[in-house]
This record gives C-alpha cells, structure tokens and sequence, in this order.
C-alpha cells in the first residue's frame, strides 16, 4: 500500500463494486493473507473469474504484485485495470517508457483503464471510475451483467425518510405534515442527488423553486438534502481517525457590518469596555486584529468580554479534553462528520505530499524534513501542558467562548472585498444610524439610503450565511430628540423590511412593556453604562451558546495543529497548503481531513482560506488582517483614507505620475503595487526563499507582489488591463462615476435578471466583478480587443472585433443590460458572458445568487421574453410568445433579429439525422483530457445522447485504429472537440477534424478553462496552435468551456445540446 489512505480508497472501491454488483465478491491481500504469502496470492488467482490491477507508483515498483498480475497473465484470467496515479499524466508515459517499470503497462495494454487519480470517494469523478470498472467486469464476466443494479434502485434504511415541498409553500422546515415521501438514492454523490431532484420536479411537477429535507433519528432535526445530511441518515459517524481526543472548541466569529459611519467601531469598544472616541475614525478595509473571550456562569448577561492576549484558550480546550477522559465521560462526533461529509464531492484535490519542493536537500535528508525543522516549535509544544489547567477547568463551572473580532469597513468601495469573507459560523451585527430615519437631520435621501443599505446587508448575510443570527443595531441613539418614540422607527423597519424581518434569525429586542423591536438601539457614548448596549452583549452569546460549531467536539489534533499555526504568525503571513499538511500530519490528521480543517477555521474567523476557488486553494493565510490591510492599500476611498504607505513622501514623489493614473482611471502599475505592498513584507515568501537560498531583498518584495497580484486577480479585485507585458491592472472598485463618450450605439438588447430566493437582487460590488472578469478576458484574446471605456455603471468593452455594452440600471430592478450590434455578436458574449456569471456567483456569493436572460423587445413597448423559451419557440416556427409580465404577446417575427439562421434551415438539418449511428464524435487529447471526457461522455449519456467515446469504443480495442475513428465520424451527426493547449499535436485528432470539415459535419469547440488543470491555455493558444487551413473553424465556431462543477455542468450540457440541435433525431439502435 502506498498509504493508508490509500487503502481506504481500494476499499472503497471494492464496496462500491460489490454494492452495485450484488453477489460478486472480491479476494483481497488485506483480508485474506494468513498463512505462505506466495501460497495464498496463487489460490486468490486461481479461484478469481477476473483479476482488478489497481495501477499506482509503488504498484510498479512492488515485487510481489508483479508476480500477481504476470501470473493472472499466464493463467489468461480476464484483467480490469484501474489507474490510481497522483503523478500528471505525462509523468505517468514515462512509466510506459521505463524497462524497469512498464511490465503491468504491457499486460493491460488492450484495458479499457478507469483512472481515479487523487479523487475521493464519492466525488463524481470517482463514481464515473467506478462505472468504468463495472462496465469492464460485467463485459468480462458477463454472468454478471443482468445482475448489476443501479444507485437509483437502492433505497435508504427504513429510518430515513425524504421530504419535498416548494419554497413558497413550506416556509418552516419543522412543519412536515404536508410533506410528500419520496425516494432516496444511493451511492451518495451529487450526480445521485440531481437525478433525484430531476425526478422529484418531474413527479410533483415544481413550477417554482423546491427544497428537498430529510429526516432520520441520526439527524437532531430535519435537514436539507444534500451529500452531508445523506451520509448521516446512511453511515454512522465513523470515528476511527481520533478516538475520543475531542472536545468543544468553544469559538465563534462576530462580524460587524453596515454603511460607512453607523457606528460598527464604536459598538465593538463598547462591547470591549473601552473608551467612547468622538473624532469618526473611518475603518480601512476592515478591522480583524482582536478576538475577545467570553467568561459567563449562569448569567449571559453578566458576562465579561475580555481582549485575547494570549492563546491559552486552546490549552484549556485540550484540558477539557484530559479531564472528560479522567471522569470518563465521551466524545460526541457528530459534529466532526458533519464538518467532513460537507466535504464531500467537492472538487478541491488533497495535495500531494510526494511533489517536489524548491530546497537543498543533503545526502541522507528529505526536502520534507528540512522544512520541518526549518520552523521553529511554539514556545510551549502541544504536548507541554501546564497540569494546573486541568484543575482549572475541573473546579471551575464558567464557560468560555472566544469571538473573533471582524469590523468591515462601510464604504461601498470595500463591499466587492467583503463577500470573500462572510461565513456562516458566525453571528452578524448590522449597524445603522437612527438619526438617518428620523430626528432633524433624517430627509427622504438618508432615508432611503439607510433602508437600501440595511436591505443588502440582510440579503447578502443570507446569501452567504443562511442561518446565522442577525442584530439589527440602531447607533446614535443620543441624538434623537428627547420625545422621540422607538416604535416609530420599528413601524417603519417593519413596513419596508417586512418580509426579511419576521425571520427567526433576526433577534429581537423584548421592551419591559411586552412589545417588541427589530432593533436595539444604544448610545456608544456611554459604554457599557447604556442598559441596551450591556443586553446586547448578552443576547449575542446567549444566540451562539448552543450553536453546533461550538458545542460540537472536534479532534484536539485539529487545535494542536491550528496552534502550531497560530505561533508561526510571528515570522509568516501566509503559508502553503503542502507545508500545512506536511505540520498536519506530525499530529496525526489524514490529508483528506486538512481542507475540511481549514474550511472549518475560516468560517471561524481564525485564518482564510478560499476553498471554492481552484487556484486558491494551495494557499493558506495565517494572518487575515495583513491580507486586508494589503488589499485596502489599493482598494479604498480617496477622499476618506490614508492607508500607511500613502503618507511616504518618497513613494509620493518617486510614482506620484502613476498614483494619478489610479486616481483617474482605476488602472495601477506593477511597481506602485509593489511599492504599496513593500510595508507589509513579513510574509512566508521571504522564508521559503530563503530555503531556496534567494536572500535578495528585492526578489523577496518582487514574489510577495506576484502573490498579492494573483489572490487579488482571482478574486475578481484586479484585472490585467489590456496586455500582462505592459503589468498594468484594472482595479475594478475604484472606477469613479465618470461620463463614458462613446460612439457604439447598440441594436440588440439582452437583460440579465438577478434574483435571490425569487426576489429580486443585485449584490452592491457585483458589478465591478463582473467589469474585472470581462476587462481580463479582453485582455486575453489580444490586441484587437482595443481599450475599454468604464464607469461605475457603465461600460464598452470589447473581445476581439466584438464590442458590447454592459449597464447597470439605476431603477432597482436587480438589472445588468448588454447590448450589441447584430446576433452573431450577441451569441458569441452571451455564452462568455453566462460563464463569467457563474464564476463569480459560485466563487464569491456563495452559489445562492440566480440570473435569468430576457431579451428587450422594444417594438412591443420594451416588453422582456425570456431567452431560452423564445430561442425555444423560434425555432419551431411558433407565431407568438407570452412576455414576462404575463399580459403581452410577442410575435416570434419580432424575433428573428436576435438569432443567426432560420428555423427552416434549423429543421432540415434537424430532420437529415436519421442516418447517423451517433449523436456526437467526441474528439480529444487522452493525457491531458481523459478524466474531463469520460466525465463529459458520462454527462451526454445520461441526457439521452449517443457518444464515440475511444474509451467505450464497443468493437474490440486492437481494432481502435485510423479506420476505425474515421467511420466514427462518418457514423456521427456531430463532431465535438475538447480543445487543451496540445490537442492540435496528435496527427489522429487533425485527420479526425479534416474529416469531420469534409464530410460537413456540424462542428463544436468545447475548451478547458480551468488554469489548475494539465491541458489549460489562453484561448489564443489554442486557435495559434491549430493547423492554417482548419482556422477559420473558430470564426464561425463559438467555444463552449468546460465545466466540472455540477451546477455548472447542467448548463454546459444543456448548451451543447442546445448548439447540436438534436431535437428530433432518430439514433439508429
């Protein structure tokens, strides 16, 4: 075994095998090696009708399994093959060319292989795996085959039942009476549970949005269905990795929210006790240097809040720890399989510890244990405990809560930085000046500002955080006037807030006469003193007292590690997931468990980490206030702030031409970056040069730069501003409301319709994303994108020769408006423009925000149809189309302007397919996209659609030749290309596409867009890289990018379906 996490990956294998196969079991050398080694791997063989090679590394290296698969060789048993490599692809052909290794390569040459990687149990890449391996033993030993059941056909214990019911119907989750049974599917995977939700709209016919609950006595309440609440009703938390070394951590995030000048700061001095400070001191970026413990008995309200000085709160947990173990109490687990079955089918990959490191490694030492010991131990190791904690924590009957302190800067230029750091374990303080809504200096402006701001705070706390408490404060409360009455306020609150307001997590403020407020409303000026601001204190520890993430236990590894962490803030600021899992193994933490970790200690406030975005996931920063103090020395309020290196006069002088270029124009040069960012230099790229024996100052500054620039620009902050040889950069925040002079005049118009929970919703900051998303992409395909013109909510922007205008309209309606010249344009930034949205909906507002496209008919009176229903009925020659508003018919004609083509020459192609054995040839490049189209392949299938695919070629593999791939395209309606940066290499992959061209074939570009992956490269490389004669192909071909995410996927699917037109075919069985 390469590792015991690798065993558990074969025997999970072997599970879900048997699972799906009932009645086939499987020998393995785990269980069944008692006696002669030799002795009892030959009578495994002998009595075995198929042998299953689980090829890895080490696999080729081990004596003993080449004896196995050699002998499996001679006795001509069938063999399956499964590729389990955490090398890339091309590391793993060279194996093929090594004498000493390729043995088991020679003996499955003609395997069908499933290739499983890094992947993890229950991800979709793994069931597609799985799948593949079946599909090889029942075509093997094909007694089998009828026997083969599918994961819908499995139901969930008898304890567990699935409930359905609409969102606008079923407001409370607890009320089940009405609820509808339905089935449960297994295996447990996101794939399963899109079937099922499938089924469910179809069976109940949802017109609307619906949730899925489930409820099962290992479930304390009913919850929704997902990967997480499945694996409960199914497994029992399995506590195998930590035994009963757990114990509640006793921590929570506190974050401050609300507009610039309300009064966040002031209410956390209060909290603290400290000083009242008049002079308004405006919070830059956001202010997340303190956490607080939290000291109560009985009385929450007399509870103290005390500033962390030190980190003996870890300590006393791991305390608790030894004294439950001395009174012999348990451990509960339920929250630990809460936080790692979260975890599951996501697609973060678990780093590979095996890959080499840039350090000097000596004979005798490993890279591994040079960066070890290359870090010093905290000042008191996990394993020196002071024994009078112990006692403490036996005689003393208070409780303890730390809080995380996060005060978020007010203005909106922060607000597209916040929504990288809202979570959900946590509980929000949303903070408002009541002399904006009454009093003498409250007008209709303030008014509506106050009350738009206080309803994106709330909508934005539940797109990010859907169940945390929320405390609406009203500040100022000593400058109201003296006869001034609360209620009226509250009347207010309620008439325009009404529906975000009667929510339970909204916590309310009970009056001594028996009403009720929405609000609290204290007075900063008197501390502590004031009665409201003392039981606000309170009621906010007494609504996260109970709250899981508190109260459950987790591992104390987890806390050892996380302290280990904590001590190496002195010297880093941020450090890399490889060297956190290389300290997270020295306590026994699997490397599968440190992402969910690190996941769980960002949603405390601890440390961040981005775990929804790709190219983020292999940093982890130690210190989130040096992470926002960097990004706020760019993104900031010109009029109001003064970050630190602004006041360098050396800096004024020396870039003074460029600090006027980003005042004007939002465009920052690399070297007024750097120079900003030189003052925050501890950082863990100095030490990690410093092993690689880099002691330059000013290479340290360059690679903290580069890193900086990179977190920014994956988070939609910066945007490469035409070219990256030219290292200017787009700051999307700080574009100003400037007059836009443009002579475009669009023809076309499409209205991309945001909603959240079926209202209505554009997030402040969204805009800006989006404007950075697009700006970067222009820059991508080249200089023939020209310069964009910006504003704050408007802006021209072109990719390549096409240009378009982006609006964000003022009159509340949650809408961006595009606008181009002609359909073909319109095609072409539609789809672009529908990835882009998905990016930043998934990777910053939490996968919670909804779009729609509408097309703008302005002969009707600017009536909105929507896109896919009037592509829809255009199509089929329908005449009329009923408009968004329900009450206006649009005839199809008014159409025709919006899309390329006619729907008669749509239905002659349509009605021509009956010849074809195959819906689609899928053509790519097997190293550097295998597991993406056997992923994609697997996709189409399930939609209906017949794919030659090499890997499920049915004719027998030596016959997989030129011949063979040529009738292939012959025998297929469409030929479909996954473009990587190498695929134009393999002379089968041009012969395949000057094939498809001279057979006419319909052709579409699917191209991987994922910059983590193998076979990535900016689009341009990939029409570079394509033969002359074969380049025109992408003027008329619009490329659609791959997607692995599942959501995402639906769409992509539903688009190639959409492009291949295979409405109406007939497939020849």
């Amino acid at each position: 075994w390469e590792s015991p996490e690798h065993q558990q990956r074969i025997t999970a294998l072997k599970e879900d095998i048997e699972r799906l196969i009932p009645g086939f079991r499987i020998w393995m050398d785990r269980d069944n090696m008692a006696g002669n080694i030799n002795k009892d791997m030959a009578a495994g063989i002998v009595n075995c009708s198929v042998v299953i090679a689980c090829l890895s590394r080490k696999y080729l290296d081990s004596h003993n399994t080449l004896k196995e698969i050699n002998f499996a060789d001679q006795l001509r048993r069938p063999i399956a093959c499964a590729r389990f490599f955490h090398e890339p692809d091309d590391v793993v052909v060279g194996y093929t060319r090594d004498a000493a290794l390729n043995a088991a390569f020679l003996i499955t040459a003609n395997v069908l292989y499933a290739s499983f990687k890094s992947y993890l149990p229950g991800t979709p890449e793994w069931e597609v795996g799985v799948e593949t391996v079946v599909k090889q033993i029942k075509k093997l030993v094909p007694r089998f085959d009828a026997r083969a059941v599918t994961p819908s056909s499995v139901s969930a214990e008898s304890d567990t039942t699935v409930f359905v019911r609409s969102v606008s119907e079923w407001p409370h989750p607890n009320d089940s009476d009405a609820l509808e049974e339905v089935a449960c599917p297994l295996p447990v995977n996101d794939l399963a549970l899109s079937i099922l939700r499938q089924n469910i709209k179809e069976t109940f016919e949802f017109t609307v949005d619906f949730e899925v609950w489930i409820k099962t006595p290992r479930l304390p309440r009913p919850g929704k269905l997902n990967a997480h609440t499945l694996q409960l009703a199914i497994n029992i938390p399995a506590r195998k990795w930590y035994g009963d070394d757990m114990a509640p951590w006793g921590r929570s995030k506190l974050m401050m929210i609300g507009e610039g000048g309300s009064g966040k700061t002031s209410t956390v001095r209060s909290f603290l006790g400290e000083d009242f400070v008049p002079q308004h001191l405006s919070t830059l970026g956001g202010d997340v240097s303190k956490s607080c413990s939290v000291f109560f008995k009985e009385s929450i309200s007399a509870s103290g809040w005390t500033v962390e000085t030190t980190n003996n709160d870890l300590l006393v947990q791991m305390a608790k720890v030894e004294s439950k173990k001395h009174s012999g109490g348990g451990s509960n687990g339920e929250f630990l399989s809460g936080i790692l079955k979260d975890h599951t089918g996501k697609a973060e990959v678990v780093p590979n510890i095996s890959e080499s490191t840039p350090m000097a490694v000596l004979p005798g030492q490993t890279a591994d244990s040079i960066f070890l010991n290359s870090i010093e131990e905290p000042v008191m190791t996990v394993r020196e405990f002071d024994k009078s904690l112990v006692a403490q924590v036996d005689a003393t009957s208070e409780e303890k809560i730390t809080l995380s302190l996060w005060d978020f800067g007010g203005q909106e230029v922060f607000y597209s930085m916040h929504h990288a750091f809202l979570t959900a374990k946590g509980v929000y303080c949303l903070c408002f000046k009541l002399t904006d809504l009454c009093g003498p200096y409250a007008t209709v402006d303030t008014v509506e500002r106050c009350l738009k701001y206080l309803k994106f705070w709330l909508i934005s706390v539940r797109m990010h955080a859907e169940s945390a408490p929320i405390f609406l404060v009203g500040t100022h409360k000593d400058k109201l006037p003296p006869n001034y009455e609360l209620k009226t306020i509250n009347a207010l609150l309620l008439d325009r807030l009404e529906d975000m307001l009667f929510s339970r997590d909204v916590k309310r403020k009970e009056e001594e006469s028996g009403r009720w407020t929405v609000f609290w409303a204290v007075d900063n000026s008197r501390g502590l003193n004031d009665s409201t601001l003392f039981e606000l204190r309170g009621a906010i520890v007494d609504s996260i007292r109970s709250a899981d993430y508190v109260t459950g236990d987790v591992p104390t590894a987890w806390i050892k590690a996380y302290h280990r962490l904590l001590s190496l803030r002195v010297r880093y600021t941020h450090w890399s997931l490889r060297h956190t899992t290389l300290i997270c193994r020295q306590y026994g933490i699997p490397e599968e468990h440190v992402v969910p970790m690190l996941e769980h200690l960002n949603d405390l406030g601890v440390l961040v980490y981005f775990s929804s975005n790709s190219l983020l996931q292999s940093q982890v920063i130690l210190e989130p206030q040096w992470l926002i103090s960097c990004f706020s020395e760019v993104v900031h309020d010109l009029d109001i702030h003064f970050p630190k290196a602004w006041n360098d006069n050396a800096l004024l002088t020396t870039l003074n031409d460029d600090i006027l270029v980003l005042k004007r124009t939002a465009v920052v040069s690399e070297d007024l970056l750097c120079n900003l960012w030189k003052h925050h230099k501890n950082s863990a790229t100095e030490d990690e040069n410093a092993l690689c024996h880099k002691n330059s100052a000013t290479e340290d500054e360059n690679a903290l730069c580069k890193f900086l620039i990179g977190v920014m620009r994956h988070l939609s902050l910066l945007a490469v501003w035409k070219d990256q040889r030219e290292k200017l950069f787009l700051v999307p925040s700080m574009i100003n409301n400037k007059s836009i002079h443009s002579n475009f005049r669009p023809a076309l118009f499409m209205d991309i319709a945001f909603y959240f929970k079926d209202k209505p919703f554009l997030p402040t900051g969204y805009f800006p994303l989006l404007l950075a998303v697009m700006v970067e992409y222009a820059g991508e395909i080249g200089e023939r994108s020209g310069i964009p013109m910006l504003s704050k909510s408007l802006a021209v922007i072109s990719f390549g020769t096409k240009r378009f205008q982006l609006e964000l309209l003022s009159d509340g309606s949650a809408i961006i408006r595009l606008g181009v010249s002609k359909a073909s344009d319109l095609e072409f930034i539609r789809l672009r423009l529908m990835s882009m949205l998905n990016k930043i909906t998934e990777e910053t507002m939490g996968n919670r925000l909804r779009h729609e496209m509408l097309l703008l008919v302005e002969a009707e009176g600017n009536v909105r149809v929507k896109f896919e229903e009037a592509e829809k009925e255009w199509r089929h020659s329908n005449k009329e189309i009923w408009a968004t508003d329900e009450q206006t018919l649009v005839s199809t004609n008014l159409l025709q302007r919006f899309f390329c083509g006619s729907p008669e020459t749509v239905t002659e192609q349509t009605l021509a397919s009956s010849e074809f054995k195959y819906h689609i040839f899928l053509s790519y490049l097997q190293k550097e996209a295998i597991d993406a189209c056997t992923a994609l392949c697997h996709r189409l299938n399930e939609q209906g659609l017949k794919v030659w695919f090499d890997q499920r070629y049915e004719d027998n593999q030596d016959n997989l030749n030129a011949d063979a791939m040529k009738r292939g395209v012959e025998e297929s309606r469409v030929y479909l290309l996954f473009l990587t940066k190498s695929v134009f290499s393999s002379e089968y992959v041009k012969m395949e596409l000057k094939r498809a061209v001279d057979l006419k074939r319909k052709i579409l570009f699917v191209h991987e867009e994922d910059q983590g992956q193998q076979g990535f490269a900016p689009f341009k490389d990939y029409i570079q890289a394509c033969p002359p004669d074969l380049q025109h192909l992408f003027e008329k071909v619009e490329s659609i990018p791959y997607r692995r995410r599942l959501h995402e996927s639906d769409g992509m699917c539903k688009e190639i379906l959409r492009r291949a037109g295979v409405e109406g075919w007939n497939v020849r069985k």
